[in-house]
């Protein structure tokens, strides 16, 4: 499972403990299955708009590995952090306020100057903590796409997480990088290293799938990592500001489409004098 997924299904997780976690029943999403088998996927679309089945609550053993991975702590550290990131997930870094923050972890004003000084100090600690889960694999999460499957998984579990909170947010680091300004330079290098890792498997596949000829000549691997994020960007906030994910699964059914469009066949793959 690609570990850009845990950018929402960590919150997820933080949002049951907290009893914020709300079912999707808000959020308006199509209604019949590309992934689950029923509608052909990346390997043959037909369907004029994209739908997608989600599990009654979301990818279990997602939840699950979550239990065991982020137990609670009574590190006042680390609680400012989650906290910190679930707000600032929720409203904003401008409109979350230090107070807020030390109220819902439990921590105090002096605590929060000890291992932060300002907010700006943990806005940094919260991307860098972020940044660092996903960077080491300290959570359960696939950080290679081996397959053609594997992007569809990868464009499908984003719309799992945002029906399973209500379509109520978008991406968090794309929610925090937002509020930055140019001067903060720092929190945008931050924001920037986590993109990037989240696209670098992406980035990878396609390299690799075009190394062996099954993607047609000419196409930037780069290029077409940088799309595919952007795609799943763009369609969670979209699928916030509508409260559906239906705008969202659209998007993602004519990426694939034109992924699919990409690929050679296998003939064509005999011939390519990559491969002689």
């Amino acid at each position: 499972m690609e570990t850009a997924t845990l950018v929402l299904y960590y919150m997820v997780q933080l949002m049951k403990r907290q009893g914020k976690y709300v079912r999707d029943d808000s959020c308006r999403q199509g209604s019949d299955a590309l992934v689950s088998g029923s509608a052909p996927g990346i390997g043959g679309l037909q369907s004029s708009r994209a739908t997608f089945d989600v599990r009654e609550d979301g990818p279990r053993h997602i939840i699950e590995g979550m239990k065991k991975r982020i137990a609670h702590t009574t590190s006042a550290k680390l609680r400012m952090i989650q906290a910190a990131f679930d707000l600032f997930h929720e409203r904003g870094v401008h409109a979350t306020s230090i107070d807020a923050i030390l109220e819902q972890s439990g921590t105090g004003k002096s605590q929060f100057t000890h291992y932060f000084r300002n907010k700006e100090g943990l806005v940094h600690a919260t991307l860098q903590h972020f940044y660092e889960l996903l960077r080491s694999g300290g959570l359960p999460f696939k950080q290679t796409l081996e397959s053609w499957k594997d992007v569809e998984e990868w464009f499908r579990l984003f719309i799992e997480a945002q029906r399973a909170m209500g379509c109520a947010r978008a991406c968090p680091i794309g929610t925090i990088g937002n509020d930055l300004v140019g001067s903060q330079r720092r929190l945008r290098q931050d924001v920037g290293l986590i993109f990037d890792l989240t696209r670098t498997s992406l980035a990878r596949f396609f390299a690799a799938e075009q190394a062996r000829g099954a993607i047609r000549d000419g196409i930037d691997s780069e290029a077409l990592a940088d799309f595919c994020f952007s795609i799943m960007q763009g369609g969670l906030l979209v699928a916030k500001i509508k409260r559906e994910s239906v705008p969202f699964e659209n998007a993602v059914m004519h990426a694939l489409a034109y992924l699919q469009s990409l690929r050679t066949s296998p003939r064509q793959r005999r011939r390519s004098p990559r491969l002689a």
